[in-house]
């Protein structure tokens, strides 16, 4: 949520020019993915045997900037209808598993089930599924219009949203 957060603030920063905040996303995204397989591995297994790659955090926020990266062009609205669609309606497809995708099943892994992907070079390791961190990143970003608005307007949106979440939370839990 703040990476998107922060998206939109480096976008207000510089003049509301949309295609450099894209190639910004895109490029920040590649050396998250490239920290991931380098340095992070390093530090996980003091090693850079590439056998079996791991699809963890950094991977997963580095490949959701580069789809918020296209996802910046869009209006909107039409930003925060498929965040908040991502975020609300994920779940609903955790009865389907990637295997009823058959050739196609580690797309689904990458995008909704964690495991193992065999590719023939190595194996990736799918720890964080990319749905729905696409969705938080993006309603990060569309979160960050409410920053325009005087002081306490924001201030009384921001209360209101905190205490209505965390009712929802409490709920739902």
């Amino acid at each position: 949520f703040c990476a998107g957060l922060g998206a939109w603030f480096w976008l207000e920063r510089h003049g509301g020019k949309v295609g450099e905040l894209s190639r910004f996303l895109w490029t920040r995204g590649l050396w998250l993915i490239v920290l991931e397989f380098t340095l992070v591995r390093l530090g996980f297994f003091f090693n850079f045997d590439h056998s079996v790659l791991f699809l963890l955090v950094f991977w997963s926020i580095g490949a959701s900037m580069i789809v918020l990266a296209v996802l910046v062009h869009l209006p909107y609205w039409t930003v925060a209808v498929l965040s908040i669609g991502m975020i609300l309606l994920h779940n609903l497809a955790d009865g389907v598993t990637a295997a009823s995708f058959g050739s196609a099943a580690w797309i689904w892994q990458l995008l909704h089930q964690p495991g193992p992907i065999q590719t023939p070079w190595t194996v990736l390791l799918v720890g964080y599924p990319l749905i729905p961190w696409i969705g938080v990143m993006g309603a990060g970003f569309c979160f960050g219009r409410i920053y325009r608005l005087p002081h306490e307007r924001r201030s009384r949106i921001l209360i209101q949203l905190g205490l209505g979440l965390t009712a929802a939370f409490v709920v739902l839990r």
